[in-house]
């Protein structure tokens, strides 16, 4: 009795009655994860290694407590062992197996080992529709703070540089003319903007509205090509598969139009159209970089484009398909041609990376890993509305991840695949809670 009393919660339908240690616990993780959505988690090693260690370690305190005091609360974390059993075997080991006898074992545990604690944190924090809507409406308040800096940064493009180089010293992945608040890399901070406006769906009352509308002008002001095209992908996407549903609302006609609009706009501009003439927009650097498909914008003089670099990788890739050339190894200078050198700023993307650093095993088996996340989809216990919010999520990261390599160091990038494995679960247990009579009754 004193146990119930103290920690416990038995899951009754989408409200457990959480006792104190569960309560406290889950509420450090909802701090936790927050930190690391807006970027700031990256900075606590500049503050001290006390400071990120020491997060750790009070992550790992919450799961304890919360593993402890819960009855089922382990079945949370089964959402992502698909994801963290592919990263251990087929990046972690067989990358290390197949890399050269210098790499870091240090940076290869560390990676796996922050996977586990971002993803685990997410999958304990979140167990039912009420914990959704208050990371949702949190993720909207991170977004706020991030466009407040990056207009803060608009003032004085000084600022942009020194929380780069405040955050890495040799960090060249940033704009001077691209302010993206504590991501300090402008095309990662437009990924941020986006999940922030799919997880909105979940956001309660007009905190959503104004979160999306602040993503809308944060991904303008990245002027990030990659954020701007999901971004109007998804909403014709989203659109379509409205006007194709039994559930479409005459309310949503407004916002159609609008998104025609804006496309006949892009078009008009794409074509240079005569219409448009009269308006001058040569000095608008956002918009004349957004429709820079050629990357002619802010090139640098013999500079690669993300064609030239890709098509390097994959002849780095096809130099050992099989095996790879072991995990961090692939783009590590040292092992890497001059004729090449292009790679050695990254693939962007991750698909290549993954290829060229653990060979075929490892490709076929993320494929694999990546298809059962989304075969969740199909679960019909999740409300038609919802799958469509979840299936956006899942096209904007395949998507993202031909222009972006960093997932498995990044912590936006583990707590964007957190979402996409267990907020099926999240949404299908509401469905079956809400069907099943109560005790009481």
């Amino acid at each position: 009795m004193t146990a119930l009393e103290l920690g416990s919660s038995a899951c009754a339908g989408d409200g457990p009655a959480r006792g104190l240690v569960v309560r406290i616990s889950r509420s450090v993780l909802f701090v936790v994860i927050c930190i690391v959505y807006t970027g700031a988690f990256h900075f606590f090693v500049i503050l001290s290694p006390v400071a990120l260690y020491g997060t750790y370690v009070v992550i790992c305190a919450c799961a304890v407590g919360i593993l402890s005091f819960e009855r089922l609360a382990n079945r949370s974390l089964v959402s992502t062992v698909p994801y963290l059993v592919w990263l251990l075997v087929f990046y972690c080991y067989w990358g290390t197996l197949v890399a050269l006898p210098d790499v870091p074992l240090d940076e290869v545990v560390k990676t796996f080992v922050k996977n586990l604690v971002v993803m685990s944190a997410f999958a304990l924090a979140v167990v039912n529709r009420r914990d959704l809507a208050r990371v949702a409406n949190w993720f909207q308040i991170g977004a706020l703070l991030n466009l407040a800096i990056g207009i803060w940064e608009l003032w004085d493009d000084k600022r942009i540089v020194w929380l780069a180089l405040t955050l890495n010293p040799e960090a060249n992945a940033y704009s001077v003319r691209r302010p993206a608040g504590l991501w300090t890399n402008p095309d990662e901070a437009a990924f941020a903007y986006i999940f922030a406006v799919l997880i909105s769906f979940w956001a309660r009352g007009p905190l959503a509205w104004i979160g999306r509308l602040a993503c809308f002008v944060g991904i303008f002001l990245t002027a990030s090509r990659t954020g701007a095209y999901v971004l109007v992908f998804c909403g014709v996407i989203y659109f379509a598969l409205k006007l194709r549903s039994n559930d479409f609302n005459f309310r949503w006609l407004p916002l159609l139009f609008l998104a025609l609009a804006a496309a006949a706009l892009g078009v008009l501009i794409l074509t240079e159209s005569y219409i448009l003439q009269a308006f001058d927009i040569s000095d608008q650097w956002q918009i004349n970089r957004i429709f820079d498909f050629k990357q002619k914008t802010e090139r640098i003089a013999n500079e690669p484009t993300r064609l030239e670099i890709a098509q390097e990788a994959m002849e780095r890739v096809w130099d050992r398909p099989w095996t790879g050339h072991g995990i961090f190894s692939f783009e590590d200078l040292r092992n890497i041609p001059v004729k090449s050198s292009a790679v050695s700023i990254g693939a962007h993307n991750v698909f290549i990376t993954v290829w060229g650093e653990t060979g075929i095993p490892g490709i076929l088996t993320y494929l694999l890993v990546l298809a059962l996340g989304m075969g969740r989809l199909l679960n019909r216990q999740i409300a038609v509305s919802e799958q469509r919010i979840l299936l956006l999520m899942w096209i904007s990261y395949l998507v993202i991840g031909f222009t972006w390599h960093n997932q498995f160091t990044s912590f936006s990038g583990m707590l964007y695949v957190a979402l996409l494995y267990h907020l099926p679960r999240v949404t299908a247990q509401y469905r079956v809670a809400q069907r099943q009579p109560s005790r009481a009754s």
